[in-house]
């Protein structure tokens, strides 16, 4: 999928005149929902909570209610811009299907017998390129094989789906896939036989898939929301399908005041959602540095350069006090490569301090960058001061004298209590020294292509596999 299509899709979502179905639902006297109102966005709108709190009810009596099934003792009322002939109701519980399927796998007899029997599915190339997008893996093609159940009780379908994918010329079906690919492969179905103007109910779609592939999977969602006028509604605890989507498409839903039912409410930033689903934000991007200090002085750097980076990089000291053979550029890099070789669902990226660029075990790895100058942090600190006390002065508001002085003090002592003594001396905290130290790297001319270097690395590894641009300007 190009990224200005993508990009294009999501500015639609927000757009006054852009049809879709569904606009409002109440329900009314749930024994757990209560009486409660929620007005639907263009194309997709997505609930999110705590585990317990309503979502998967919400979506189980509005389905019933649209497909003219039982809704116990609640009635529903629906607001329908009908825009065909009939707006038909897809419900997909993607954990329910990934278990269900993985169980009818096991338990069917004579399964080969069965599928050879039943009508063969086409290779379905266009959802294997989607299903790569998602996945990051080139997929020859991909199909979906619907089969008769032996029993259907509690199942409340008379069918289910064998899925079957070719990757490098191997075939394969739900057995040997992950629960990532199978989890894709349901909603992919979903979205493809949904029918123009139709509604599509999706429970928890991201379950199984790492981060990235769940904001490429609403991608993928939100293009078939806008290309076939769909009302997709989302029930998920996924902070990354809410930092995607527009503020207009977040809903929370929360136990009421009362405690007598639920409460549906707007959400203008996705740390609300994130309050709301009851988690903390994962960032997506671990940066490990070697030690407190190199933390505080790439914060410095990513501040100044990178303003938002809290809500998509987390910096974790992963050096000395961890120990290695080669010291803490050695745990570092250990642990940056080990991470990087594992997907464990956030890129990592290892910064070491500027004396290790020379070295040349660290050069040239992709999953290695380095802090500014050649060396050591505390140093290139001190020198950003000794550059130009004047200078430094001003910015700290502090006596030019003070800062002369300050640096006197410093001289034979440890190279890493250097930054702390002359904080002392001059009366200011340890971050406005660091704060100062960043801005003067970016406008070095010894520097600056260190800095610039950096964000790059930064850059490539935050946007890696997305398509999107890396250059950036340093100041």
């Amino acid at each position: 999928m190009r990224r200005s299509n993508v990009q294009r899709n999501y500015e639609t979502l927000s757009s006054a005149d852009h049809p879709y179905p569904l606009r409002a639902v109440t329900i009314d006297g749930h024994v757990h929902l209560g009486t409660v109102t929620a007005l639907l966005e263009s194309g997709v709108t997505v609930f999110c909570g705590v585990n317990g709190v309503g979502k998967t009810q919400f979506l189980k009596t509005l389905s019933a209610h649209l497909d003219g099934g039982d809704t116990g003792d609640a009635t529903v009322e629906v607001d329908v811009h009908a825009i065909a002939k009939a707006v038909k109701c897809v419900h997909v519980d993607t954990g329910w299907e990934c278990f269900d399927t993985v169980n009818q796998v096991s338990r069917t007899p004579s399964l080969d017998e069965k599928r050879a029997a039943s009508d063969q599915p086409p290779m379905d190339k266009q959802t294997a390129a989607l299903l790569g997008f998602i996945l990051n893996r080139d997929y020859d093609s991909a199909s979906a094989q619907e089969l008769d159940r032996d029993d259907t009780d509690g199942a409340g379908t008379s069918t289910w789906h064998y899925y079957e994918l070719t990757y490098r010329g191997a075939t394969y079906g739900p057995r040997e896939m992950s629960l990532g690919e199978l989890a894709a492969s349901i909603v992919l179905r979903a979205l493809r036989t949904a029918r123009y103007g139709s509604v599509l109910l999706l429970d928890e779609p991201e379950n199984f898939l790492s981060p990235q592939a769940r904001r490429r999977l609403l991608d993928v969602i939100v293009s078939h929301a806008v290309d076939r006028k769909l009302s997709v509604v989302i029930a998920s605890h996924s902070i990354e399908m809410a930092r995607r989507l527009p503020a207009t498409s977040l809903r929370t839903i929360e136990r009421d005041l009362r405690g007598t039912g639920v409460a549906i409410d707007r959400m203008r930033f996705p740390s609300q959602v994130a309050h709301a689903i009851g988690i903390e934000e994962r960032p997506d991007v671990l940066l490990l540095v070697e030690d407190s200090f190199a933390r505080l002085l790439l914060k410095a750097i990513l501040t100044r350069q990178f303003p938002e980076w809290r809500m998509e990089l987390g910096i974790v000291e992963a050096g000395r006090e961890h120990g290695s053979l080669s010291g803490g550029e050695g745990a570092v890099a250990q642990a940056a490569k080990a991470l990087s070789d594992n997907d464990i669902g956030i890129r990592v990226l290892g910064v070491l301090d500027g004396d290790a660029r020379q070295k040349e075990s660290f050069c040239d790895k992709p999953y290695l960058a380095f802090l500014p100058g050649l060396a050591a942090p505390e140093s290139v600190v001190l020198d950003a001061v000794a550059a130009s006390p004047s200078s430094a002065a001003t910015v700290l508001d502090v006596p030019e004298e003070a800062i002369a002085k300050g640096l006197r003090v410093v001289e034979g002592v440890d190279s890493h209590d250097r930054p702390a003594t002359l904080c002392q001396a001059v009366g200011v905290e340890v971050t406005e020294i660091v704060g100062y130290a960043a801005r003067w790297l970016a406008t070095s001319p010894d520097h600056a292509q260190h800095v610039q270097e950096l964000m790059e690395k930064i850059n490539t590894t935050l946007y890696l596999g997305h398509g999107e641009s890396t250059e950036v300007d340093v100041h």
